[in-house]
């Protein structure tokens, strides 16, 4: 009796524990994934409509991000799983990791965005501060992820901290996705100057929670191998584990087709709608999709075979791209954010249910490991989905940059890159009479360049005028800054009054005595500056419009069912088979036990 009491008070403790490391450890991961989505999902963006880059510029960048960063990856990723196995310190195996991690991810966040200049230089800065971050995100990531598993072998608990933890990560996705999708647009330079700051704040304090919040718990009573963990067994523990390879690839798969409509999406409201701040809508609804798919997936659990789940939402989601596909070509489907959100709606919420469940095999095959080769090797395994989810990354950055530069669109996107800068010097200028300058010289060279003068010559001028030096202004920006509007404010006033088109305004009536505070607007009331520039230009293009139409609809449909074959032919962890394998597992771990008791 005195055995069993003792046996169920345990049990009781280990319940409570399990259920402060569940909240812990998945709120933990709103500012995680807050800031992977700032670098994953809009670093090209900002990119592209924040900094001036010259096309080749822009190319080099892109490739050398995807292409060195998924090189160094392929080093990175199994050496910091290795490290992270070997470890032993007092505090833990992953708890150091995962807030030192989060430190340094933090610190070239900040140098990612914080910091804007020119030229080739501003490639090499950009490509080494990308490398860094990654190796410091790896670093907290794999941590991490390892972590999961440690934390419970039970499948119902399993289930409900992988369902929580995904919830929470797709929160922060959303926020992020909310806050760029808000503010961005027309005032692209101040709001990642700004919320990149913030962002890593909530990061660091979420990661600080869970690696001083968290009590690691060991769940394997086989006794931990002797010696250091090398590469060759890295690779062994991973060819031995197909199942977690055919997991592993389910989920590139995965990531690749749910991130190429988030990856363009953008691009395509841009295009098919305008440069406005509406395209909030829509990622609202992809926050709505996730929670409330998230919330039903463990209903769905119940009552439903993974497999069965996965084909569902394979199916649902597809239907979803092919009418998004279809929005704007027939009059009885019009392409608006009402259309785009229902129809991404259908997306999101399959595709959330489809990573979810993809998760949870995942997990499984830790144990599938300890199984077949009496070791659980975490960390190792667990290399694999932050492995993937890098890899297609860089697949998702090799088509963005083969869309927008194979379309013309990334240099047609260089006018709202151009303004929004422009827009940024102008506020930061010394004083009126500095903005005045700006305003007659941008009118004198755009009415000489319409007149017929060469461009070459008029930069070369341009270039040489000290007075205009600190505005970084080409020539070929011209025409989108004389589109902007001049706003003129009074200290008291909350709202300025609409001077006009920068290129109409007649300078002798404005103040030089700093009365008034002169700012450019890209788009305001009855104009849109953006829109004349970019989207009514692409628009125009049949061949652009297709490109990039196919590139997040029809391509993800096919990396997706590509990730269906690999969970209903090559996976066979299924519900039956984990049982079976638990109940197994439990039966060596009282012999190891049992043995251990006699020998002693």
């Amino acid at each position: 009796m005195d055995a069993q009491n003792t046996k169920s008070a345990a049990e009781a403790a280990r319940v409570r524990q399990f259920q402060r490391n569940k909240w812990l450890f998945s709120l933990g991961g709103i500012g995680r994934d807050m800031s992977y989505a700032l670098v994953g999902t809009f670093l090209l963006t900002y990119l592209q409509f924040g900094v001036s880059l010259s096309l080749a510029q822009f190319s080099v960048l892109a490739i050398l991000i995807g292409v060195l960063g998924r090189i160094w990856d392929a080093v990175n990723d199994p050496l910091m799983g290795s490290i992270i196995e070997n470890t032993n310190l007092k505090w833990g195996r992953y708890k150091p990791w995962i807030f030192i991690g989060s430190l340094l991810t933090g610190v070239f966040i900040l140098g990612m965005f914080q910091v804007r200049f020119a030229g080739w230089g501003f490639v090499v800065y950009m490509v080494v501060l990308y490398l860094l971050w990654e190796s410091a995100y790896t670093m907290n990531d794999i941590g991490y992820w390892s972590m999961l598993p440690s934390l419970t072998s039970k499948k119902s608990e399993r289930d409900s901290l992988s369902m929580l933890t995904v919830a929470f990560a797709a929160v922060g996705a959303i926020l992020t996705n909310a806050i760029f999708s808000l503010f961005s647009a027309g005032n692209m330079v101040q709001t990642y100057t700004r919320w990149s700051f913030i962002i890593v704040l909530i990061f660091i304090g979420c990661q600080t929670m869970t690696a001083f919040g968290c009590k690691e718990t060991a769940l394997s009573k086989i006794p931990k191998q002797e010696g250091k963990v090398s590469i060759k067994q890295i690779v062994a523990v991973l060819k031995r584990n197909r199942q977690a390879l055919w997991c592993g690839l389910s989920l590139l798969f995965s990531y690749i087709s749910n991130g190429l409509l988030i990856t363009l999406a953008y691009n395509l409201y841009y295009v098919e709608v305008g440069y406005d701040g509406n395209v909030f809508f829509f990622v609202a609804v992809y926050g709505v999709a996730n929670v409330l798919a998230n919330f039903f997936y463990p209903t769905l659990a119940k009552r439903f075979s993974r497999k069965f789940i996965l084909t569902l939402t394979a199916i649902v989601a597809s239907i979803g791209y092919v009418f998004i596909f279809c929005l704007g070509w027939f009059d009885f489907l019009p392409f608006n954010i009402g259309t785009f959100s229902v129809f991404g709606f259908c997306v999101f919420a399959s595709q959330t249910l489809f990573y979810m469940t993809s998760i949870v095999n995942f997990a499984n095959c830790i144990e599938y490991n300890e199984y077949i080769t009496g070791e659980r090797n975490e960390a190792i395994i667990s290399t694999i989905r932050p492995f993937v989810a890098k890899m297609s990354d860089a697949i998702k950055y090799a088509v963005q940059l083969l869309v927008l530069v194979v379309s013309g669109i990334y240099l047609i996107s260089q006018s709202i890159a151009a303004i929004e800068t422009q827009k940024n010097f102008f506020s930061d200028a010394e004083n009126p009479a500095v903005q005045i300058v700006y305003i007659e010289q941008v009118q004198s060279y755009l009415d000489r360049l319409e007149a017929g003068e060469d461009a070459e010559a008029l930069q070369k001028e341009l270039d040489g005028y000290e007075a205009l030096a600190s505005f970084q202004l080409e020539v070929k920006q011209l025409k989108a800054v004389g589109d902007c509007h001049v706003i003129a404010t009074l200290p008291e006033e909350k709202e300025g009054t609409d001077l006009g088109k920068l290129r109409d305004l007649d300078v002798t009536t404005l103040s030089r005595d700093g009365s008034y505070d002169y700012t450019l607007a890209i788009s305001g009331k009855g104009f849109n500056a953006g829109n004349e520039n970019f989207k009514d230009v692409v628009f125009g293009n049949i061949g652009a419009r297709l490109i990039l139409r196919a590139s997040v609809t029809l391509l993800p449909i096919v990396f997706l069912l590509g990730a269906l074959w690999c969970q209903r032919k090559k996976f066979i962890i299924d519900e039956d088979f984990y049982e079976q394998m638990l109940a197994e597992l439990e039966t060596r771990r009282e012999a190891v036990a049992v043995g251990t008791a006699e020998a002693e």
